[in-house]
């Protein structure tokens, strides 16, 4: 079993998102997480939930990013019931399929501060 973890606060993702805008975002999420983003009231907590989850995956995955894995390799979704789904690409997908384990499972909780993921992959 690998276990990734990692707390963000939403208070540094929105002044990175306003400080550096469409760069930023651009260089941490793909366009259809952007896109989901943008559309909710609550669209920093979102960013910063999606933040924290690709840390968290990268830990569980066991790699870093000089291994070429990278925040766009890793894609969260939401499903109908609006929890998070998670897609790996490229690298990412690459190293997962390295692991004897072959689910990926992912808890997320927030307070109006910070946002917090934990990854487990078994």
């Amino acid at each position: 079993m690998n276990v990734g973890i990692d707390i963000v606060e939403i208070g540094e993702i929105k002044k990175s998102i306003e400080k550096y805008g469409i760069g930023f975002l651009k260089k941490i999420y793909t366009e259809n997480e952007i896109n989901l983003c943008k559309k909710k009231a609550n669209k920093f907590l979102l960013f910063s939930m999606f933040f924290a989850i690709k840390e968290a995956a990268m830990k569980a995955l066991t790699t870093e990013c000089s291994k070429g894995v990278n925040f766009k390799q890793i894609e969260i979704n939401l499903n109908e019931r609006r929890l998070p789904e998670v897609t790996l690409y490229k690298n990412a997908k690459a190293e997962f399929s390295k692991l004897k384990n072959k689910k990926l499972f992912v808890s997320f909780s927030s307070t109006k501060a910070i946002a917090v993921a934990k990854v487990i992959i078994t």
